[in-house]
């Protein structure tokens, strides 16, 4: 228990307001919907603290899922917020096969309805970042917006990384090159398509895993 509310807390304190920046900078979201999507991805990465070992869980939405992809490609960042949150990097990678697509989004659920995570507020009271273009990111990073969900909104899922990762090479710094489309939820009756992420280190293409997404 205590484990987790240190988690908890640790989420609440992610700066992660260079990831907002990146959102409306390159895929043209607005800043109030990139604060109300850092505070989805937060409750998912507190849903993601109470996973089982070796289990899979799949983001809530497709703006979850584009908001991890972009904080994965602050390679080092991503690292270094994984450690701190979950003790050990966590990874996210294509390839989940229909059947193990439902089980991620049934676990999701699951958890979200156990820990009551949608009711959860991660309201950091930052003071902002430092934006690319000069100025200070004030929305995004520094505090938390009212939120809803779509839960059966597409596929992905998760996995911890293991021995899989030796440090920033294995870190998606190269980008989500291989994902092409997004699986659909096994309740949602349609998937959401996304083009390729951009290569290089900090792509801004969109994100989306055909046939879902796992881990290992």
């Amino acid at each position: 228990m205590l484990e987790k509310l240190f988690a908890k807390r640790h989420i609440q304190n992610l700066e992660l307001g260079s990831v907002c920046a990146k959102l409306v900078e390159k895929l043209g979201w607005s800043e109030d919907q990139a604060t109300r999507v850092e505070g989805d991805y937060k409750r998912f990465l507190y849903a993601l603290a109470h996973r089982r070992e070796g289990e899979v869980l799949s983001p809530p939405s497709q703006e979850v899922d584009e908001f991890w992809h972009q904080h994965i490609l602050d390679t080092r960042r991503y690292r270094e917020d994984c450690d701190t949150v979950f003790g050990h990097y966590v990874d996210h990678t294509p390839g989940l096969s229909p059947e193990k697509q439902r089980e991620a989004d049934a676990r999701r659920r699951q958890v979200y309805a156990q820990y009551d995570i949608d009711d959860i507020s991660f309201d950091s009271g930052g003071s902002g970042e430092a934006r690319h273009d000069g100025g200070i990111w004030g929305g995004c990073g520094s505090g938390d917006a009212p939120h809803s969900h779509s839960h059966g909104a597409h596929g992905h899922g998760h996995q911890d990384a293991g021995s899989t990762h030796g440090g920033d090479s294995g870190a998606h710094g190269g980008g989500h090159g291989g994902d092409s489309g997004h699986g659909g939820d096994s309740d949602s009756g349609s998937g959401d398509g996304g083009a390729g992420d951009g290569g290089g280190g900090d792509g801004g293409g969109g994100s989306g895993c055909g046939g879902g997404c796992g881990g290992g």
